[in-house]
């Protein structure tokens, strides 16, 4: 009977150590998927001064490129941020996301999946 105890008891504690590590990789995942739409509203934001500033020249008479130039730069970088935040998160998933379709691959694979490119 001392035996079983022990076994379950071991079960119990690996069950508990497991559920742990994926709750955490799931807090961890969701943190990158909020973080990455935050960011896509930044951009949101960008784009409305782009449109403001484009306007207010328009009826100005005075459309000018280099106010925008700023913004357009702004908004390359928060992209660049977000296509490394989705690295992460295909790292942390164990997945190769498809150069060519974007679609997402098991890590082992060596071809896509979805549209045969090479991975």
């Amino acid at each position: 009977m001392q035996e079983y105890l022990e076994n379950a008891k071991k079960t119990i504690s690996s069950i508990t150590k497991k559920a742990v590590k994926k709750s955490s990789e799931v807090y961890e995942n969701t943190k990158i998927s909020f973080k990455i739409s935050g960011i896509k509203s930044d951009i949101e934001d960008e784009y409305v001064k782009i449109g403001r500033i484009v306007y207010q020249k328009y009826k100005g008479n005075d459309i000018s490129t280099d106010d925008a130039e700023s913004i357009c730069a702004k908004i390359d970088s928060l992209f660049a941020e977000i296509e490394e935040l989705n690295a992460q998160l295909a790292q942390n998933k164990n997945i190769n996301v498809c150069p060519t379709c974007g679609a997402e691959n098991l890590s082992g694979n060596t071809f896509c999946a979805n549209c045969g490119e090479k991975l």
